[in-house]
């Protein structure tokens, strides 16, 4: 049996984390996914905790 490390592609799918391995030629095709993807969440984390302050803000309430 070989030993890693070993290239995955984790995500989430039903509410359930799946991990799959994948080739190095696959991580270097499908690397600006990745990316793109990472950069996504990012964004959605970005954008909640922004709209968590402008609604306690609104509000008067803080959770902090």
């Amino acid at each position: 049996m070989l030993h890693g490390p070993y290239l995955t592609w984790t995500r989430t799918a039903g509410g359930k984390t799946v991990t799959r391995k994948i080739s190095e030629d696959q991580q270097a095709r499908y690397q600006a996914w990745f990316d793109n993807a990472r950069k996504l969440h990012q964004l959605v984390t970005d954008l909640e905790t922004l709209s968590l302050r402008a609604f306690e803000q609104s509000e008067g309430t803080s959770q902090r």
